[in-house]
């Protein structure tokens, strides 16, 4: 795991000393995911995973959206969860179920396109439980289909804000400092990824999302902000201050690895929701938002 006073070394190394608590002051600790397909039939019902079919209870129903269904993402049983939830942001017990539209990929900006996930959270984890086959479905592109079932395992990472927008809005932060910036980003993810496996796909809950293309906060909130009149200045600090990463789901297409997913062009999902949502344990505002290359 990288370490806060890792995360310091490298900014001295970078000489970004002068900057230190402005970096520091946007680390946030997320809970990474590391996953292995296994034979879903050994996985115990409610166990966390990611694909496969969920575990829910007899009044599940299965959320759909433009009359097809949306494909399950994934389950996690809050209880495993919890001892790596440090700052305590998520119930400590509890089933939350991910679904998303992964046949047609819509954006997940757009007006309407919020329908295009749906997070569901049963709160007893005693509630019992049946395997719910996933259905099967024609596409707009394809066909909606399970994913292949991954087992899960926990552990702390710490994040950065992985953006420059924090250096770009400080006075006296020249081109140089945000190019060291840069650098210094460059080799957390570097440490990042050899903490735990190269090969591991950074998926993650909670912490700062690790964007390809922007800030995906604001991307959840901008044409919904904008229709009601909003500026893009009043739209960046609302999602900076409001919003909140709660899963980040990246491509994971190795060979007979994993959820055998691409998101786009090597893109990610990003599951953001209202930081007063989260913390009322309320999950029916979550928009997924997808970025690629």
């Amino acid at each position: 795991m990288l370490t806060r006073d890792e995360l310091l070394t490298q900014i001295h190394d970078f000489d970004l000393d002068a900057y230190a608590n402005l970096i520091m002051s946007g680390v946030k600790t997320a809970i990474h995911i590391r996953r292995e397909r296994v034979d879903e039939s050994r996985l115990p019902l409610g166990a966390s995973k990611l694909g496969g079919s969920p575990d829910v209870p007899a009044d599940f129903t299965w959320p759909l959206y433009q009359n097809k269904p949306l494909t399950f993402m994934g389950q996690f049983r809050l209880s495993e969860v919890a001892p790596y939830d440090v700052d305590r942001r998520l119930p400590d017990q509890g089933m939350l179920y991910v679904f998303y539209d992964e046949e047609a990929q819509p954006w997940g900006f757009k007006l309407g396109e919020e329908e295009a996930s749906r997070v569901l959270y049963t709160a007893d984890e005693n509630t019992p439980l049946h395997r719910f086959m996933h259905p099967t479905a024609k596409g707009t592109y394809g066909y909606v289909e399970a994913l292949p079932a991954c087992s899960l395992t926990y552990f702390q990472i710490v994040t950065p804000q992985y953006s420059d927008d924090r250096l770009r809005d400080y006075e006296g932060a020249s081109w140089d400092v945000i190019d060291r910036y840069f650098m210094f980003m460059s080799k957390v993810d570097e440490l990042q990824s050899s903490s735990r496996d190269k090969a591991a796909p950074s998926h993650w809950l909670l912490g700062n999302p690790l964007p390809v293309q922007g800030d995906p906060l604001v991307n959840a909130i901008r044409d919904h902000a904008t229709s009601a009149g909003q500026d893009l200045k009043t739209i960046d600090r609302w999602a900076s201050t409001e919003w909140c990463l709660l899963l980040q789901i990246d491509t994971d297409d190795a060979p007979d690895q994993g959820l055998d997913v691409m998101w786009g062009d090597v893109g990610r999902l990003y599951f953001c929701m209202p930081k007063a949502d989260l913390a009322a344990y309320y999950f029916a505002n979550v928009r997924c938002v997808l970025q690629c290359t």
